[in-house]
């Protein structure tokens, strides 16, 4: 930052100023663009098993037995997803 001293009142100081703030900010930007990606990522999985655990608690006997077809609950999962993206 020492040589930037000397610039201070000159048109090239300024410039370098400029050119040192738009970076930073750029810098800034693109740091949140991973923070917002992670929070994204996490809400849509945490969605996903909040659906997944509401649908096996339905299945849940009170005795603790599964009532349905394994196979079946995954399907219905798959059709859920693929109608659900077909749809966009």
């Amino acid at each position: 930052m020492c040589c930037l001293v000397v610039l201070t009142g000159t048109w090239p100081g300024v410039l370098v100023k400029l050119v040192v703030l738009t970076l930073m900010t750029w810098n800034g930007a693109v740091m949140l663009l991973f923070i917002d990606m992670y929070v994204l990522i996490c809400y849509v999985i945490y969605k996903e098993f909040e659906y997944l655990g509401r649908t096996f608690d339905m299945k849940i006997a009170s005795n603790g037995a599964f009532n349905d077809d394994l196979g079946r609950v995954r399907f219905n999962y798959l059709q859920r997803y693929i109608s659900h993206f077909a749809s966009v």
